[in-house]
């Protein structure tokens, strides 16, 4: 079940353009931002969803990455190339990207004993903890956590994106056309990371932050076509 809030998201966002009656001289914004869900606002938690969702792929692609060029570790590293473990006459040497995966990792998979043990949910090992967290985010969204979760979440996802994947080459781009909701030339269109993700595209307008799936973007591209909206 989705909450909803009433207070200020808890990672201390504030409305661009909107300030306390007490400002005094030029900021950019400091009337904090609401809640949306749980303690996050809606920016904050399309964030940390849209990061759970590139670590399902991130991660695994950062130990398969690593592997590959750990094989090559005969060769001289560049620095901050490799790092090393134990003894390498031993074959214990493994690349900053596998380590980063294997980090991130144990990031999602304490999360994922905390959740359980939170709401007394058993199960086998979990291969993917990105994607069991993905379903829990309203609920950790509504705990004191929320704040930390999303900062971890957010840095884990910043770092991955150090390696990019072969998806990467199409990135992201912005949109020429007004936003539906909120009329702000704020769009954003993320091309799928892999086979069988949706596209996305989502308006990074704060106050808005809404984001449309494939088939309400198709029809509004149709509409716009025929000069209807």
């Amino acid at each position: 079940m989705i909450v909803h809030n009433t207070g200020p998201c808890v990672r201390g966002c504030t409305i661009r353009g909107e300030h306390n009656p007490t400002c005094e001289g030029e900021c950019r914004g400091c009337l904090p931002r609401p809640t949306a869900i749980g303690n996050l606002c809606q920016s904050c938690y399309n964030r940390v969803e849209y990061g759970l969702t590139e670590l399902t792929v991130r991660v695994p692609w950062l130990e398969i990455l690593g592997r590959n060029l750990a094989m090559n570790a005969s060769a001289a590293p560049q620095d901050g190339e490799t790092f090393m473990r134990g003894d390498p006459s031993e074959g214990s040497v493994l690349h900053a990207a596998f380590l980063r995966a294997d980090e991130i990792r144990s990031d999602l998979d304490n999360w994922v004993g905390d959740v359980r043990d939170k709401r007394n949910l058993h199960g086998d090992p979990i291969d993917d903890p990105a994607k069991w967290l993905l379903p829990h985010l309203p609920w950790i969204a509504d705990t004191d956590a929320a704040e930390t979760f999303a900062g971890e979440v957010l840095r884990d996802v910043g770092q991955a994106m150090a390696w990019p994947t072969p998806a990467d080459v199409e990135p992201s781009k912005h949109l020429d056309v007004p936003c539906p909701r909120c009329a702000t030339i704020a769009l954003v269109y993320t091309p799928p990371r892999w086979e069988g993700q949706p596209a996305r595209v989502e308006c990074t307008e704060p106050d808005c932050a809404r984001v449309y799936t494939e088939d309400e973007w198709d029809e509004i591209k149709k509409l716009a076509l025929l000069g209807v909206a």
